[in-house]
């Protein structure tokens, strides 16, 4: 039987994360003056429009103070080779654990629209490209390692889709058939997507991929996607429902975090594992989500009335916070209540737990309000200590 595993880290106040959320686009540091938290730049110097750092092999630009619209990334500068852009993140080291990388400030404070990257480019950091005015990308047709479709950039063969520009009107996109994987952070902020469709031949959607994608409503995720990483749709505060197909095997931490109208989650035959922090974490959670549905032949997980459970149905993994129901009574035989299994579950104010209950996990009623929530426990049983040592109320039958 697979784990439900937990992250112990970087616990933050709810109201902290909506604050830096909603600070995020207005943050006002010059590229030219910010610190460039990159381990490969001891220095930034500044030519000309460009901030950049020497880096082995040649020059990484790391930020652009032009007025211009459309931009051409030099093939040199000082001399030497343009082999990398960067991104020197405003976040730094240590900043916000549930943000992407950090927003890039190589186009902060800019009106940039279209950005041509020459063939000397060798490597381009994961969000480098993040701005919410950016509409396409060109490459260099004799750049070796990246080309462009349709202003969006690809690596030369098109198996991985790196930036989608955030500025792009288009409200639907399909990803063609050649990606393989979804590069981090590919989708970063686009808020006129509405609807994206992931072919077959992807196989990996990595970490913060659909990241802030505020407006998308549907998303239709391939049938041979094997890998959906940490936060890949964070704060798709439009998104509605989402199937993980069959081959997917895991959900990693944030994956729907801050998905505020998602209701509705079927799972494939072929998940083995979902993190504690999948759904909720903190005053990040899935405020609307009613329903979790699981293929049948999954061995490792099963829904009952929505409520998901190991397949023994020993442990009580999450129950979805916005079941509107008042009273929930724990199947008997529950050994078992999950991190986060009731996390903001706002609506319940009468839960029966029964004798088979012997461990109730960390922060399994976080956030709960203590005065609504009343426990029925048999008495001397581990859910009666429980509620006693935690200041719940109960009563005892």
């Amino acid at each position: 039987m697979k784990t439900i595993k937990s992250i112990r880290k970087w616990r933050i106040a709810p109201l902290a994360l909506v604050l830096l959320l909603a600070l995020i686009p207005t943050i006002s540091t010059q590229a030219a003056k910010a610190p460039c938290h990159d381990w490969r730049i001891k220095k930034t110097k500044i030519s000309g429009d460009w901030v950049y750092g020497e880096v082995t092999g040649g020059i990484m630009i790391v930020g652009y103070n032009g007025k211009g619209s459309n931009v051409i990334i030099p093939s040199k500068i000082a001399g030497k080779t343009v082999t990398m852009v960067g991104n020197c993140s405003i976040n730094g080291e240590g900043g916000d654990p549930h943000s992407p990388e950090g927003y890039s400030i190589l186009f902060h404070k800019t009106s940039v629209k279209s950005i041509t990257i020459p063939k000397s480019v060798k490597k381009i950091h994961p969000n480098a490209f993040s701005h919410h005015s950016l509409k396409e990308i060109k490459v260099d047709s004799n750049n070796p390692n990246y080309t462009s479709v349709d202003g969006i950039l690809f690596n030369k063969k098109k198996t991985s889709l790196i930036q989608y520009p955030a500025g792009k009107p288009n409200r639907t996109y399909t990803i063609p058939k050649s990606v393989k994987t979804i590069a981090q952070e590919a989708f970063f902020d686009c808020k006129s997507l509405e609807k994206v469709t992931i072919g077959n031949g992807v196989t990996v959607i990595k970490g913060s991929a659909f990241y802030k994608c505020t407006s998308l409503k549907s998303i239709i995720i391939g049938k041979n996607v094997k890998t959906i990483e940490n936060k890949a749709f964070f704060y798709c505060k439009s998104l509605t429902s989402i199937t993980i197909p069959d081959n997917v095997r895991k959900i990693e931490p944030f994956t729907f975090n801050f998905c505020m109208k998602l209701n509705k989650i079927t799972i494939g035959k072929g998940l083995k594992t979902i993190d504690a922090y999948a759904f909720s974490y903190g005053g990040s959670y899935c405020k609307s989500l009613r329903t979790i549905k699981i293929n049948a032949k999954n061995p490792n997980f099963t829904s009952v009335n929505d409520v998901l459970f190991n397949k023994q149905k020993t442990k009580l993994i999450y129950y979805p916070t916005g079941k509107p129901s008042k009273k929930y009574r724990i199947p008997n035989g529950v050994k078992t209540i999950g991190h986060d299994a009731f996390l903001n579950c706002k609506s319940i104010t009468s839960l029966t737990i029964p004798e088979s209950v012997t461990k109730i996990n960390d922060n399994a009623f976080e956030f709960y309000n203590k005065k609504k929530l009343t426990m029925y426990c048999k008495e001397g049983s581990y859910s009666h200590k429980y509620a006693k040592q935690n200041g719940y109320k109960f009563v005892l039958r």
